[in-house]
């Protein structure tokens, strides 16, 4: 992950927190320019970026790697962008 803490891995507790936030996003149909922070997702012996803007607000993530647990199944194969529901990724932290 990166963000105003910088380059870090996620510890085990912080994974399961990160995956249950993910999850909760919900799809907003609009298309947004983020990059303020960063997520590196490995899945299935692939990896992808994931990115959100500076206070958290949206998600910008490739189809083929995420679908919130809120999303149907029948969206098209465009970069989807999601409302994060007050989820702030900069609470996490590096650990030692």
């Amino acid at each position: 992950m990166y963000n105003y803490y910088g380059d870090f891995y996620l510890n085990k507790n912080q994974l399961i927190s990160f995956k249950k936030d993910l999850g909760n996003a919900v799809i907003a149909n609009q298309t947004l320019k983020l990059g303020g922070i960063g997520f590196l997702i490995f899945f299935n012996n692939d990896s992808s970026m994931i990115y959100s803007n500076s206070n958290s607000s949206f998600l910008e993530c490739p189809p083929n790697m995420f679908q919130s647990e809120n999303e149907s199944n029948d969206l098209d194969k465009k970069t989807r962008y999601y409302s994060t529901a007050g989820i702030n990724y900069q609470n996490y932290k590096p650990t030692k």
